[in-house]
């Protein structure tokens, strides 16, 4: 919902002469990539009183070509009068654009390249990741445009085209804290990808059995609970989870439950 519909969901009133409108964003794409990385241990760095540091640097690269893409904005709403009514023949507006290829219209490709560092030190890890430091991709296919009372959009021919350094950043730090009883790991990770996003957690194992809890900022404040049993072939977890609803932004709870089997 746009913000008009937001207002109007959460105090059930609709204001003369407002647009009401409903956005859909889309985002897909199919194709195939070959992918290939590297990595190799640099010589120990001396940390003053942690010893020394075992140090490895990576790489990765992505060439691909594309089959299909498609990206999408489009808003569907309905206008107020002076009254703060709809008129039952007034027709929907429609604002936006779309954007598509599939085989026969259209392709893509592009190669991007990934960086990475990882530190290890006294049971600490701290590692630095760099997806997309460099990169291109080109698209070529039909474009779509909405703009008034028609659900028929005006098409063309267009493209997508990205190049250079477009990052997302990585920063994560875990270490393992010996206990009398048990064992405690303490992670976190801080990162940047379109928003700011951080989170920090801790697991206690104690024998087969796991607990754990976290608390992160990502898009609004979020929390988590969740216990585990590992046992030999098997494993069992169940997480109390929490996230934005999408359509009124109140924070909502879920459960996760997975189950592994190895052989």
């Amino acid at each position: 919902p746009n913000e008009s519909l937001r207002q109007a969901l959460r105090s059930g009133q609709l204001q003369p002469n407002t647009e009401y409108a409903v956005v859909l964003n889309t985002s897909a794409q199919a194709g195939i990539s070959v992918g290939f990385g590297y990595a190799t241990r640099l010589p120990d760095l001396p940390i003053p009183d942690l010893g020394s540091a075992r140090l490895f640097v990576g790489s990765r690269g992505e060439a691909f070509y594309g089959l299909a893409y498609l990206e999408g904005n489009l808003s569907v709403g309905l206008q107020t009068d002076s009254q703060g009514q709809f008129d039952p023949d007034q027709p929907p507006v429609y604002r936006g654009t779309a954007f598509y290829t599939i085989p026969g219209s259209g392709n893509g490709f592009g190669v991007r390249a990934d960086l990475g560092v990882v530190l290890e030190a006294r049971g600490t890890t701290v590692g630095l990741g760099i997806r997309n430091a460099l990169g291109f991709a080109r698209w070529s296919g039909t474009e779509l445009r909405w703009n008034g009372s028609s659900s028929s959009p005006t098409s063309s021919q267009g493209e997508r085209s990205s190049f250079g350094f477009v990052p997302a950043f990585f920063l994560n730090a875990a270490t393992q804290v010996p206990l009398e009883v048990g064992t405690l790991l303490v992670g976190g990770d801080l990162g940047y990808e379109a928003s700011l996003y951080g989170r920090v957690g801790g697991e206690y194992s104690l024998g087969p059995a796991r607990l754990r809890a976290g608390l992160g900022f990502d898009n609004g404040l979020r929390f988590g609970l969740g216990a585990g049993f590992v046992g030999p072939g098997f494993s069992l977890d169940a997480a109390l989870t929490t996230h934005r609803a999408p359509i009124v932004g109140h924070t909502v709870f879920g459960i996760a439950v997975s189950l592994g089997l190895s052989f």
